[in-house]
Order: structure tokens, then sequence, then C-alpha cells
């Protein structure tokens, strides 16, 4: 039977004559890494997450004792020793030792009234912990470029009130994981660390909510299954971010921030997300753990610093943000906050005992119930 050839369909086009895109997800994923920091700082995200910065000593003041013999005296001694002047870009060490702060931060309020944070930066490159001129612990430090850098602290509305503020800082040199740089290798026993920063600076807080909408964005993309619709929304929106977003152009920021409400919702960084809007009860709580080893790549009386250091910090968490809970392990490490820093805040403290299912050891899950 003859073909009837005149019915078939027309030949496909050797040129296409129209504009077409083509999404190429590996392009747009690796794009996103371009947002903040490295090669284009001075044009993305980091070019606007601070507003100012100062570190002369019409506004940061800076005196330090360093313990002798790699001693660790408490507060009150520290306190009587006689002090002298310290500037950025100090050394100190070797390993293990012990190096005390006088600081005053001077905060005119008509210079810095109009802003809505300001916090002082201080980076000795090591672990360090802050208290009030009184000796009450009020958060650690976490020095250097990791992922677990930690280094600034909330100037109070008080201090800026009055213009100047007085704090103590106890730096320890050791980093978060002792002395070593990678892994469990015998430790550096001759390690030494520099003051990097010691400024008052004050961050661009629009700039640092995106940050953080961006980050979580970037996490959903790297941890999500691939080519998954959340993992393809939040690609795209973190896209659509950076062609929103213009460094020279601040109120591009909130619009930028907008975009990010396409994955996350309204209200999603503000109280409301604890809001229960589904089951009458809620069947998964998440708490935040601190599991410090009392002893593993450091002396003992690290592990009593490293105690005060992140309980306090999780006390100032909790002083932001009351919704926050916290859990902490190990009976004798409440014994050495308690014999070591009498005036840490326990009577703001209460407790619910679980059990440590590494160790063994008990468990309080720990919550902010007054002040006094």
């Amino acid at each position: 039977m003859p073909c009837n050839h005149s019915s078939a369909a027309p030949p496909y086009a050797a040129l296409n004559p129209g504009s077409g895109a083509k999404w190429q997800k590996n392009l747009t994923r690796d794009r996103i890494s371009q947002f903040n920091g490295g090669h284009f700082n001075d044009v993305n995200l980091g070019a606007v997450l601070y507003s100012r910065k100062e570190d002369s000593t019409d506004y940061v003041e800076l005196q330090v004792w360093s313990a002798p013999n790699g001693s660790k005296p408490l507060f009150d001694e520290a306190i009587k020793q006689e002090f002298k002047p310290a500037k950025k870009g100090d050394s100190f060490g070797p390993s293990w030792t012990n190096h005390w702060w006088k600081v005053t931060l001077h905060v005119p309020p008509k210079e810095f009234d109009q802003y809505e944070r300001v916090t002082f930066e201080f980076d000795p490159g090591c672990e360090a912990m802050i208290f009030d001129v009184d000796g009450t612990p009020l958060q650690g430090i976490t020095g250097g470029y990791g992922g677990d850098r930690r280094v600034e602290y909330i100037i109070p509305a008080a201090a800026r009130k009055a213009g100047v503020h007085h704090i103590i800082i106890e730096s320890s040199c050791n980093g978060m994981f002792g002395q070593q740089n990678g892994g469990i290798s015998p430790p550096d026993p001759n390690r030494y660390f520099s003051l990097d920063t010691a400024d008052i600076v004050v961050p661009n807080q629009d700039a640092w909510r995106l940050l953080w909408d961006f980050q979580t964005l970037r996490e959903l993309v790297d941890t999500l299954p691939g080519n998954t619709p959340l993992q393809n929304l939040a690609l795209t929106a973190a896209n659509e971010i950076m062609n929103v977003f213009n460094h020279r152009d601040l109120s591009s920021i909130n619009r930028a921030r907008a975009v990010a409400e396409k994955v996350f919702g309204t209200d999603w960084d503000t109280e409301k997300v604890y809001e229960n809007e589904g089951a009458p009860r809620s069947l998964v709580w998440g708490i935040g753990h601190c599991h410090i080893d009392t002893a593993w790549l450091w002396p003992y009386r690290v592990t009593q610093q490293k105690t005060a250091r992140s309980w306090s910090t999780q006390l100032d968490l909790m002083e932001r943000y009351p919704e926050h809970r916290f859990a902490c392990s190990q009976a004798q490490q409440y014994k050495w906050l308690e014999q070591q820093y009498p005036t840490f805040v326990w009577r703001y403290l209460c407790g619910t005992p679980v059990l440590d299912s590494e160790c063994n050891n008990l468990v309080l899950t720990i919550s902010r119930v007054g002040t006094q």
C-alpha cells in the first residue's frame, strides 16, 4: 500500500529565530555562594553589614594583665593586679595562659542614639569571657575566623544612655578544641594569639536579617534532596534576592527580604513562629544542648572556664529570646560553677532532670524564670 506523505508534519526548523532561556541549575547554585564576602565583598551584602566602626582610644581604652606561670586566677584576684596599656595587634601566649583585660567603651549618645544596636567586637583569636565590673559572667567569646566565631557583645541600652561602659574580659590561649589545628593530634604547647579586633561596631540590623534569611535558604539548598520542590523554590528565591539587592540602595534590603517570604512565610523570624497553628499540642520540642567533655583535649581548669562561658552565653540568649530553652550535662560542672563563679545568676534558673544518653549524666533543661 503506497504511503501518503502529504499529511506529514513540517520539517524541524534548522534555526530558532526567537530568544529563549534554559535554567542551568548548577550555575544558579554556584552563584549563591557569591552573595557575602569573598572576591565581590565590596559590592555584595558584605558591603552593607556595618554602618560604622570605631577603634581609636577616643572610643576604646584597653588595659591588660597576664597571669604568671600558666595560672588561672579567679575574678576577685585578677582585678586587683596591676594592668598595663594594650592595643590591637598585641600578641599573647603561650598555650593555656590567661590574660585579663579592663575595657572602657565610650559611646556618646549624640553619636550612637540613632542606631538600633551598638556592639563591642572583641576578637583575641582564642576563647574569652566577658564579666561585668562586679564579676558576673555575661557571655563567652570564640575568636578566630572559623564557623564557630562569636565575637560580638551587645552594649546595653543603659550604658549607651550613660555614654560610657566598663567591662572585664578574661582571654584564654586555647581554641574551641584546645590547641589542635585539626583532628585530635597532640596539643601545641607554644601557640600564641593576637588581639585582632577591639572595635565599637554598629551593625546594619536589616542587612544582618537578610544575611540570616539568605543563609537559611542556602542551607535548604545544600541539605534537601536534589530537585525537590522546596529545594528548587529556595534556590530560585536566593537567586532572586541577589537580583533585587543593590549595595548602593539600602531600601533594596527589605525588598530582598520580602522575596524570602515566598519560602518562609510572613513573621517567620519573630516569636509568632512559636504560636501553635496546627495540632492542639506540640509533638516535637527542639532544645539546645551543651555537652562539654569534662576531660578531653584540655586541662580541667579549661573545662571550668568553658562551662562558665557556655552557660552565661545561654542566659544572655534567654534574656533576649524568652522562648529559648537550654540543656546541659555533667553535675561536676555545676559544682565548679557554683564554687568559682559565685555571682553567676543561679537564682534565675530552674531545672528539669533528664538522662544524658552518652555518659549517663544528669542533664538539666534550663529556663530563665525572672530577674531580681
